[in-house]
């Protein structure tokens, strides 16, 4: 993925909004961050292919037959079967995430629908909960809840993996060093490294993990 494996950032505060422009990022083959600023609009088009937007800060609206208001933390799945348009009077930070042919998707991540992410998984009592969002060839985005003081053991993936922390605080062990991490920040954990994640609160994050 194209993030800097081994520190915390903010995809927001590192990506400041330009007044008048709307700017595209590439994540990896499968994503991409858009960053809308303030009366940033994308005309109305059909897509396609399903994609599958998560907000990471602001606010949009995102107009089909209907006009729903999505805000930091929610999701929303862009239908194939009518056009799209997406605006914002804030500004807005978005990644959206292709869907592919034979991807699986939980039953109630409906389509044309906005859903809180928090919405979506129930919480963690003294537990670690882990619920499949979107499971494709090339990589899967998960929504995890952890109970103040559970944790993850350490362990290696085979594959990048980018944490979006939605709320709460937890402490990450990376190769040996601790980080501190918070609502609205991320990390990219890098194939094959050592890690581990304890949560100081209640603490629920969104993983992109590559295969």
């Amino acid at each position: 993925m194209k993030e800097t494996a081994g520190k915390v950032f903010s995809i927001a505060k590192e990506n400041p909004l330009i007044p008048g422009c709307t700017i595209t990022k590439e994540l990896n083959a499968d994503s991409t961050y858009y960053f809308l600023a303030q009366y940033g609009d994308i005309k109305a088009e059909r897509y396609e292919n399903e994609k599958l937007i998560m907000v990471i800060d602001g606010r949009m609206d995102v107009q089909t037959d209907q006009n729903q208001e999505l805000t930091k933390g929610m999701v929303f799945v862009i239908p194939t079967d009518q056009s799209v348009h997406m605006s914002t009077g804030t500004g807005c930070i978005f990644t959206m995430f292709e869907i592919k042919d034979g991807a699986q998707m939980p039953a109630d991540l409906k389509k044309n629908t906005a859903l809180a992410l928090a919405d979506l998984i129930p919480q963690a009592q003294g537990s670690v909960v882990n619920k499949d969002l979107l499971t494709q060839a090339g990589g899967k985005l998960c929504v995890m809840r952890l109970d103040a003081g559970t944790e993850l053991k350490e362990h290696a993936a085979d594959g990048d993996a980018l944490l979006f922390a939605v709320e709460g605080e937890a402490t990450i062990t990376y190769e040996g060093k601790e980080f501190a991490i918070r609502h609205d920040e991320s990390f990219l954990f890098a194939k094959g490294a050592v890690h581990a994640l304890k949560a100081k609160e209640p603490f629920t994050m969104v993983l992109w993990m590559e295969d």
